[in-house]
């Protein structure tokens, strides 16, 4: 299946080092964690955060390796918030099983909750959606800059 003329194969070969970045953030925040270390480390070495400068670089690969145009720079944004977003899922869902609360299972940023599945539902639905919108928007200006200054 192709997506603006590409296949999901070369999405996710543009994607492979953000995606592994991603999880390695994902996978040592929750050891911090579990290891009792709190604090500003824990705070800000997040998916979140790093999810910033991986799009911010996704403008800039799209460019300079001529990946595409916007639809291209779209599906890519899309594809990055919806892996941080089922990452975190990931975290959420393990709590759950195992009915003890972790990292990504804490509801801070969203107050009352009706239960880990809305939690999840949320995340992989009204998170990754405003990710994408919000980023896209922020990637496309910088794509457009970019273009701008190559002419």
């Amino acid at each position: 299946m192709r997506v603006c003329g590409k296949t999901w194969s070369e999405y996710v070969a543009f994607l492979k080092g953000p995606f592994i970045l991603l999880t390695v953030v994902f996978v040592l925040r929750w050891v911090l964690s579990e290891c009792g270390i709190h604090g500003p480390l824990t705070k800000y070495l997040s998916v979140s955060a790093v999810s910033i400068p991986i799009v911010i670089y996704l403008a800039l690969k799209t460019h300079t390796r001529r990946f595409g145009g916007y639809a291209h720079l779209g599906t890519l944004v899309l594809l990055v918030g919806l892996w941080a977003n089922i990452l975190i899922s990931v975290g959420i869902l393990a709590a759950w099983v195992t009915g003890r609360d972790n990292v990504y299972s804490q509801l801070e940023h969203l107050g009352q909750a009706s239960g880990y599945a809305a939690h999840i539902l949320t995340h992989l639905t009204v998170f990754t959606s405003l990710f994408t919108l919000e980023y896209f928007f922020i990637d496309a200006l910088i794509l457009y800059l970019l273009r701008r200054l190559d002419t």
